[in-house]
């Protein structure tokens, strides 16, 4: 990034217009500060995109890089979010269900931005992406993420630009956090919407420490504290994660109708059989605190959560197709009993894969409900729980056997005990309840009229 285009972002930032302070004035300095914890809390431990050192700094020095208006109120709206509707200031700042004054301030802003973007901006657009999910507007916040991927194209935050020595060593290692959060939410979508991402990650062929982004000196940027050293490590994780979950969305848009899968099984499963291996292989290198271990679990922030939610179900997104294309006999398209056994051995393959990663998301969720109280409703969140559910569903009803008939049930409960038990549940969530709910009832009623004839 130039000199004389930083300064022009940093101007544009920093302009001081009256509409830009005016909603500071609105609230008093115990709210404002207590939305910004509720932001730490909640959602900074969660998806660390935002350096809360860097931010504050950058604030009071008005530098312009680590911090912007865009970015200040979307934090304040997304703090909203996790605040007690009780509270005088949290009503009288509440226009609707599910939004605030501060949200309704974030959309004008979006488009003062995007005149000359910070960076920080894109971390800006990536919250409120999020804020339009919890309110049911899909196609907004889908679109809110096109817009971050193609700033963090314009902006040339691409690794082998970082990596060229064109950024200082806090940059860069801020900029890894956007880039990396910018393809968490884009892979989410994409999922979401059975479409290709927007952010194109670095060439798969490439061994994973040659693709991690590296500061002007060729090593790894400086961290601040040990937080800062693990939402490094965090990050780094997350995007070698999201370049192979790249590679499943990608393989499945092209494999096309699942009916027909079985005409492609000797191009499809040594493809995935490959895939496999890399998702296993990644999960077995994982640092000592990124490793799924019990004391991991009472020790480490919301992102380590979030981290293993993303494995189980980029695991579950890979073998899941396999399951419904296969999964019986008559979608088989088999020369032979031999084949036909073959397919259905890697259809019960898939199936058993799918349902085991859905219980861990459960057991996940569980955990972490254990640890802070509640899940948070958020976008990469919710979408590891709808695979999840996904994937029990069938399992209720591909099972062979009574007890994994039971197992899928359990934890099925399990996750609508966790969605249930979240505060001020976005419609998103109501949703996932409602049909959680309602596929246990049919299986009840189903259940005691078979048990009754």
């Amino acid at each position: 990034m130039s000199q004389q285009r930083r300064e022009r972002m940093s101007s544009a930032s920093w302009e001081p217009t009256s509409n830009n302070h005016r909603i500071f004035r609105t609230v008093s300095p115990r709210f404002h500060d207590g939305l910004l914890q509720l932001y730490w809390a909640h959602y900074g431990t969660v998806v660390p995109m935002v350096d809360r050192d860097l931010f504050e700094r950058s604030k009071k020095t008005a530098d312009g890089v680590f911090y912007s208006h865009f970015l200040h109120v979307s934090m304040l709206a997304m703090g909203h979010r996790f605040a007690d509707q009780s509270e005088q200031e949290v009503q009288s700042t509440t226009t609707s269900p599910g939004q605030s004054t501060f949200h309704r301030e974030c959309r004008h802003l979006l488009w003062q931005a995007l005149d000359a973007p910070n960076m920080c901006d894109i971390s800006a657009v990536l919250i409120l992406s999020d804020l339009e999910f919890g309110l049911g507007n899909s196609s907004l916040g889908r679109r809110f993420v096109g817009m971050a991927s193609q700033l963090v194209s314009d902006m040339v935050m691409a690794e082998n630009c970082i990596s060229s020595g064109q950024f200082h060593s806090e940059e860069a290692r801020v900029q890894r956090q956007i880039v990396v959060a910018c393809s968490l939410y884009d892979k989410n979508w994409a999922q979401l919407v059975h479409q290709s991402a927007f952010v194109k990650d670095p060439d798969p062929r490439s061994p994973p420490h040659e693709r991690r982004i590296r500061s002007t000196e060729g090593h790894e940027p400086p961290l601040c504290n040990t937080l800062d050293a693990f939402d490094e490590r965090v990050s780094i994780a997350t995007g070698e994660l999201q370049r192979l979950v790249g590679s499943i969305i990608e393989l499945w848009l092209l494999a096309g109708d699942t009916h027909h899968l079985s005409a492609q099984l000797s191009t499809i499963y040594p493809t995935v059989a490959t895939l496999n291996r890399e998702m296993t292989t990644w999960y077995q290198n994982l640092p000592p605190d990124l490793q799924w271990t019990s004391s991991n679990q009472h020790l480490m922030p919301g992102s380590f959560f979030l981290l293993h939610q993303q494995y189980n179900a980029a695991i579950i997104r890979l073998h899941q197709p396999l399951s419904w294309g296969w999964a019986q006999s008559d979608r088989l398209e088999a020369d032979g009993e031999m084949e036909q056994a073959h397919l259905k051995h890697l259809a019960a393959i898939s199936q058993l894969a799918c349902l085991n990663h859905a219980i861990q998301i459960a057991r996940i969720l569980a955990a972490k409900q254990s640890r802070f109280g509640q899940i948070l409703a958020l976008l990469p969140e919710l979408q590891t729980v709808l695979t999840a559910t996904s994937a029990l569903m069938d399992g209720v009803v591909q099972a062979a056997e009574n007890a994994q008939r039971d197992l899928a049930l359990q934890n099925l409960k399990v996750i609508l005990h966790s969605l249930d038990a979240m505060s001020n549940a976005p419609r998103p969530a109501q949703v996932m309840m409602t049909m959680i709910r309602s596929f246990l009832n049919r299986h009840e009623m189903s259940h005691h009229s078979n048990t009754s004839e």
